[in-house]
């Protein structure tokens, strides 16, 4: 018995259902999880930039305040990669600079 699934197995399971989510699987439960590749989070943090929906971004914003730590890889805050997704938003900066190679995410396989 397998406990592991992957993200094709998950697929195939939900295509069968009526209900469809529609949240791209690259936002995950985890829509920030430090594990994700810089390129994912900025994909993400765009996403967010894009609509307007800044409560991610203040959350771990006020999380990094309260502990005074940072979340993500090589000590880089919130709004260090927030800053990064607005320049590459702006001035159209290509995202395959960014590594889209990272550790995979508990729930998800990307």
């Amino acid at each position: 018995f397998n406990l592991f699934v992957d993200q094709f197995e998950l697929n195939r399971f939900f295509d069968k259902e009526q209900f469809k989510l529609r949240i791209h699987s690259k936002l995950g439960n985890c829509i920030y999880c430090q594990k994700k590749s810089d390129r994912n989070l900025i994909e993400a943090i765009q996403f967010d930039l894009r609509n307007q929906d800044f409560r991610y971004i203040d959350w771990y914003r006020k999380e990094e305040q309260k502990y005074g730590n940072r979340f993500y890889r090589g000590n880089l805050s919130i709004d260090d990669l927030v800053k990064t997704a607005q320049c590459a938003l702006n001035d159209g900066t290509q995202l395959e600079m960014f590594s889209d190679v990272g550790e995979a995410c508990m729930c998800n396989s990307y």
